[in-house]
């Protein structure tokens, strides 16, 4: 698949994590909950092997 796949299934995962994320711990400073939605967006890219 190409790289427009690629970025937006890494933008909905982004989004995605950090909404669950702010939702579950609200009192968490938005920069740890940015830092989880990107790592798990790119673990989620790499294993889909897109």
């Amino acid at each position: 698949m190409g790289y427009l796949t690629k970025a937006v299934v890494f933008i909905f995962v982004y989004l995605l994590a950090e909404a669950v994320f702010y939702l579950l711990f609200p009192s968490i400073s938005v920069f740890i909950g940015d830092i989880i939605g990107f790592v798990l967006a790119s673990v989620v890219v790499h294993f889909l092997r897109l």
